[in-house]
């Protein structure tokens, strides 16, 4: 702490939840009575790894067995030592980076825990995305790792153990009986150390390893180069493949010592091209890029989303987080595609709550799959190596005498257009405005001087564009028309926009407030 490496407050919160244990800001008045819920049907089927993952839980005394479950008396066997206790539900989901390997998980939001925590002290924002963008120059080298089970290394304070109790058999694969649940292979467990599910966990891991363990590890010069990191997954990026490889290995040497291993099996030396949070990350070409796998599945996800006339708040969820991340790769303004999704999710609080898909929606997902098999889930994560072409201004009228727009480019290329039928005129300028820029693309794209170039886009906001509404779905609903049509004429023109406000403002379009806001619009189109 006297280094300046490790803030008081953050030490301070580690000590104390590693000598009394961590709260995750559990409020046991929140959750009265008795709960019990059985195990999910995808635990059951992959019952073998979730068997070795319990045994192997038990063995390092993460967990702890109490007595055998019988479905007849084991209310009250609980109630007799305990007078408010949570049996969870237990899950199982596979690992995207090991084929055919499940993780366990507890599902702490049926049984009422998640919603009893106030983890606002915990709460933070993952920047490791754009991070890895800043730190990885041109040519730089990342190595990765991985912390070997994360968040069972913070141990829970005693009064979260009662809500943290689950039913399964203590004994590993090759001995756990095929009984169902209430028969005599299962016992009454408790976790003592988090798992995967509970509502504090991400942001008490955070402080811990982010905050603390890694400051610690900068203070002893265990580490000095950049290092993003992604809940337990880190980055360590440099110019010099050697130093990047070492210190790499001293920073795993220190973590070993301090009681946090990282996976061997999961450890990456430095490249120029690394694979890291579900990303193909290219320093020399500047690209950031899907599986190919993963394209095919986002496609087909959205394909058939689309086709649906109703979806659950689970799959509007797991729609809206395949859509960022492909959004990821599109250019940027493409999360404006993510607006009428988040909307849709307005009031639902059940996975299995329902609601009936918008044309809007639909449209948004159609665009998505679109874009995706136009780009092949390959973008850009920095335009810095892209040249430039001349300033070209745009600007949109909307009058009694007059209603049209034009552009005008510093190389002489300009145009106008004038519109005189009624129904046109009734036309929103917000929407005239980003018409017009959309109109305007291709036709840069089609002079041979500006195919390996950077169009810059800048206009003086009008004072429709300075008055957006107070409310965000007016504002919203003004908008999104014009820019998915923005976007596709971009992608087909091989270019790249960016929308982006002012420094006060939020730059993501979901996100405009009501005064100060200026719009500027690039383009860029890949070098030859």
């Amino acid at each position: 702490m006297s280094r300046g490496f490790v803030s008081p407050l953050h030490a301070h919160f580690v000590h104390q939840g590693l000598r009394w244990g961590f709260d995750l800001g559990f409020c046991p008045d929140k959750l009265p009575g008795t709960h019990y819920f059985k195990n999910y049907e995808s635990a059951i089927d992959a019952k073998v790894e979730v068997s070795k993952n319990i045994h192997q839980r038990l063995t390092n005394h993460k967990s702890y067995s109490l007595f055998p479950f019988e479905s007849n008396s084991f209310r009250s066997q609980l109630s007799s030592f305990l007078p408010s206790w949570c049996v969870f539900p237990l899950g199982a989901v596979p690992k995207s980076t090991e084929p055919g390997v499940f993780r366990p998980i507890s599902d702490h939001a049926r049984t009422g825990f998640n919603d009893a925590s106030n983890d606002e002290h915990l709460k933070h924002s993952l920047r490791s995305a754009s991070e890895i963008a800043r730190y990885l120059k041109d040519s730089y080298y990342m190595a990765v790792h991985d912390v070997d089970a994360a968040f069972p290394l913070l141990p829970l304070s005693p009064i979260l153990w009662p809500y943290f109790l689950f039913v399964w058999s203590p004994l590993p694969e090759d001995d756990a009986g095929g009984e169902n649940e209430g028969g005599g292979g299962e016992w009454i467990h408790w976790h003592v150390c988090g798992d995967f599910g509970a509502k504090g966990l991400p942001g008490t891991f955070k402080i811990f390893f982010s905050d603390v363990v890694i400051g610690m590890a900068r203070s002893e010069g265990a580490l000095s180069l950049e290092m993003p990191i992604h809940v337990d997954d880190m980055a360590i990026i440099g110019r010099v493949k050697a130093l990047v490889d070492r210190e790499a290995a001293s920073l795993e040497d220190f973590l070993e010592s301090l009681g946090t291993p990282v996976k061997p099996s999961k450890h990456k030396p430095g490249a120029q091209r690394q694979f890291v949070i579900g990303f193909w990350w290219d320093s020399v070409q500047r690209s950031r890029s899907l599986e190919e796998t993963k394209v095919i599945e986002y496609i087909s996800v959205f394909s058939s989303f689309a086709l649906k006339k109703s979806l659950s708040l689970k799959e509007l969820q797991q729609a809206a987080g395949r859509l960022h991340r492909a959004a990821m790769t599109l250019p940027p303004g493409a999360s404006c595609l993510l607006s009428n999704l988040f909307a849709l999710t307005r009031g639902l609080a059940r996975p299995h709550s329902r609601r009936r898909v918008s044309k809007e929606g639909r449209e948004d997902l159609n665009w998505a799959a679109h874009l995706l098999s136009l780009n092949e889930g390959k973008g850009y994560f920095s335009y810095s190596h892209f040249p430039r072409a001349p300033l070209v201004a745009t600007d949109a009228s909307k009058s009694s005498r007059y209603v049209g727009g034009g552009y005008l480019s510093f190389c002489g290329l300009y145009s106008r257009l004038r519109i005189l039928l009624a129904v046109f005129s009734r036309w929103n300028i917000r929407s005239r405005e980003l018409g017009r820029t959309r109109r305007q693309l291709p036709r840069v794209g089609e002079e041979e001087e500006y195919y390996s170039s950077l169009p810059h886009f800048r206009r003086q906001p009008s004072k429709a564009t300075l008055s957006l509404p107070r409310r965000l779905p007016s504002a919203s609903a003004l908008l999104f028309p014009s820019l998915p049509h923005l976007v596709i004429v971009l992608v087909l023109a091989t270019c790249i926009e960016h929308l982006f406000a002012k420094r006060d403002t939020y730059r993501t379009i979901r996100q405009v407030r009501h005064r100060g806001i200026s719009i500027a619009i690039s383009a860029c189109t890949p070098p030859c």
